[in-house]
């Protein structure tokens, strides 16, 4: 809904403080709130999501759109196994960042992620020459589109190079971890301070530059079924204020 849920979004996207009172006299406060949504949709329905100016009040900045490259329908081999090894690892993983980085209230201290300085460099870089080509875009409306997506995406490339070292750090330790492993274990695999180096800082900004491309098609794609042609928009003008047939064909066509 629109109102103090979408506002809701908006600050949740930060982790900001959220406090609210319930059946007028239940208060709750969340210190650190997180929410993640994933959904899909149609081409169709993405018109309902830049609605009410979500296009420019940065609601839509922060979805993340993952555009298939091809519109295929799927041709999937029913005798097709995914082999066991490929499962083990990822379930390994999983158990390792669950049993041993657990989060048991929202009041405790965080760990926290840290730039290399090799990472900082690199990420300091792509944002500069990021705003080099905002800057010098002459176009003012794709302008203001490529500055507001990179306003979340900058942010996000952070998250995504956060999210890829503890994964990585689980992966590697995936075989020293196990449920009933004691505190000194965990530390060791995750210290309260997890650096994250330049290669996955590599990759957190291809992930950001891959969704970043796909936030300018799908605005795009929007934008072409809201504007209609200037024709179109010309002629319907027209016929609101009375004019002929006749009127409306010699106001586009000149006969």
């Amino acid at each position: 809904k629109d109102g103090t849920d979408e506002q809701y979004r908006l600050s949740t996207w930060n982790c900001a403080p959220y406090s609210a009172i319930r059946s007028q006299r239940d208060s709750i406060v969340l210190p650190r709130p997180f929410v993640n949504v994933i959904g899909g949709t149609q081409y169709s329905l993405l018109g309902k999501l830049f609605a009410s100016e979500r296009g420019t009040t940065g609601f839509i900045y922060r979805l993340l759109f993952a555009v298939p490259n091809m519109d295929k329908v799927l041709d999937i081999d029913p005798d097709f196994i995914m082999p066991m090894e490929f499962y083990d690892i990822h379930d390994a993983m999983l158990r390792a960042m669950f049993f041993h980085l657990p989060v048991d209230d929202c009041y405790e201290e965080p760990k926290q992620c840290v730039l290399s300085s090799s990472a900082r460099k690199d990420y300091n870089k792509w944002k500069k020459d990021k705003h080099n080509l905002i800057n010098n875009t002459e176009d003012f409306g794709r302008k203001e589109l490529i500055a507001g997506i990179f306003g979340k995406i900058q942010e996000y490339s952070l998250r995504f190079a956060a999210i890829l070292s503890i994964a990585e750090q689980a992966c590697h330790h995936r075989h020293t971890l196990t449920d009933s492993a004691d505190i000194f274990t965990r530390n060791m695999c995750f210290p309260i301070t997890i650096s994250i180096p330049s290669e996955m800082m590599a990759k957190g900004i291809k992930l950001a530059e891959y969704y970043m491309e796909s936030a300018q098609r799908v605005t795009k794609m929007v934008n072409h079924k809201i504007y209609a042609p200037v024709d179109v928009l010309i002629a319907a003008h027209l016929f609101k204020t009375g004019k002929s047939y006749m009127d409306i064909a010699y106001a586009i066509h000149g006969e």
